[in-house]
């Protein structure tokens, strides 16, 4: 199943100032079970060594959430910022 990384998150805070922020994650699966995680900005980076940052409207692959994931995504700012998601089964 693909998550829209906008609802994963508060896209509001990687489109402003602050750093360092930590929030609560969560979104319903195939079986309509809400499942929680986190997710904490890590910070902005110049390098994506190669990798095409996401958009906010981009999707991920539910199983991707799982363990520890950064995935870049590129703000409405065109910084692109580190994310971390968190979700354990």
């Amino acid at each position: 199943m693909k998550i829209a990384i906008n609802q994963l998150l508060n896209s509001s805070i990687l489109n402003s100032e602050w750093v360092g922020f930590h929030g609560d994650s969560e979104y319903f699966d195939e079986d309509g079970e809400l499942q929680y995680g986190y997710w904490t900005f890590v910070g902005i980076t110049e390098d994506s060594k190669g990798e095409v940052p996401f958009g906010l409207d981009d999707e991920i692959d539910e199983e991707a959430l799982y363990g520890d994931f950064i995935v870049l995504v590129r703000n409405k700012k065109d910084h692109i910022c580190m994310v971390a998601f968190g979700y354990r089964r």
